[in-house]
């Protein structure tokens, strides 16, 4: 199984917020996270970043933590397309998806004495014992650092779901795996199209699932991965969406891919993280959370009102904390 662990809950996050030794703001995030700003401008479904900004007393600085909230890791389907599916149908196609995923990543691996295992790799971070070490998925987590405008450290906690060894340069070359899931054969016909027009196939998976494509690429990117593999996986029956066959999987360099397939740009995919860090940097402290609007292609920041469990007047709450602090974020 995979854990899926709060920027927050990563004990390494949390050792690196407690660090003295870098000045200046801090900011921690996922690939996740990062990935769906990146893309937020082909979004179409309404999605939530919970942010939480703190005061560091010593400099005057700000720690910032972007994380998840709850169904985030859940990736839509055909969600840019002409016809997306209605909510019941989506939220269905995409817990199948998300399983089919993480099948697909623990498929694609070497077992017992035969993977291979980068110098320096530490144990899991987030299996505290040794039966978990043994049943959790595996992957390989890779902790970055970038510099922002304004005095930000931007930290990150990417993820890696394989290494293999270059025969030609000797060395170790690391990829991303995702998952495209066929659940509507006779519209689609991979079986057939996969071996005669695999460019056609994945033309049209661009156009139905912008958003999707543009996050898992990004993903790839922030990781440092040198390859970016997308599986071709069909139901083995069409009417059962527990059983499925791998077709195919196609490989690409994903700063080309981005670049040539997706239109998507470094500089552009940073300035909407830079956008956002500027605006939290102007927040006081508290907790806020970052809406992408359903109906706009617009991000608002609200507050989140502060908790009033165990208070007598627990019933009761300022109007402006009813309302939320507003803050569009273009």
């Amino acid at each position: 199984y995979q854990r899926r662990v709060h920027g927050t809950e990563d004990p390494v996050i949390r050792d690196l917020a407690g660090g003295d030794e870098e000045k200046g703001h801090k900011v921690f995030a996922t690939d996740t996270i990062l990935a769906t700003l990146m893309s937020s401008t082909r979004s179409v479904n309404s999605w939530d970043i919970s942010i939480e900004v703190m005061d560091n007393e010593e400099d005057g600085s700000k720690i910032i933590f972007l994380d998840k909230r709850e169904e985030f890791n859940l990736v839509p389907v055909n969600e840019t397309a002409r016809d997306p599916p209605v909510q019941d149908v989506a939220t269905a196609l995409a817990e199948e998806l998300a399983l089919v995923n993480q099948q697909v990543s623990q498929q694609v691996l070497k077992k017992g004495t035969k993977r291979l295992v980068p110098p320096g790799t530490e144990p899991n971070p987030f299996a505290e014992t040794q039966e978990e070490q043994n049943s959790v998925a595996s992957a390989l987590y890779k902790y970055r650092k970038w510099k922002m405008p304004n005095n930000v450290s931007l930290y990150a906690r990417c993820q890696l779901d394989g290494v293999f060894k270059n025969t030609n340069s000797n060395k170790n070359e690391y990829y991303r795996i995702y998952a495209l899931n066929e659940h509507d054969p006779k519209a689609t016909e991979w079986r057939k199209k996969l071996e005669t027009a695999a460019g056609a196939v994945l033309a049209t998976e661009i156009k139905n699932n912008a958003c999707t494509l543009a996050k898992w690429t990004a993903c790839s990117i922030l990781a440092g991965a040198e390859y970016m593999k997308l599986a071709y996986v069909a139901r083995t029956n069409f009417t059962n969406r527990m059983e499925h066959c791998l077709l195919q999987v196609q490989q690409y360099d994903p700063v080309y891919f981005a670049r040539q397939n997706l239109a998507l740009h470094p500089r552009n995919m940073w300035a909407i993280v830079n956008t956002v860090i500027d605006a939290c940097l102007k927040l006081p402290e508290g907790k806020y959370v970052l809406l992408k609007d359903p109906n706009k292609q617009m991000l608002h920041l609200y507050l989140e009102p502060p908790s009033t469990s165990g208070d007598e007047d627990n019933g009761q709450q300022d109007e402006d904390d009813e309302n939320g602090d507003e803050k569009p974020v273009e």
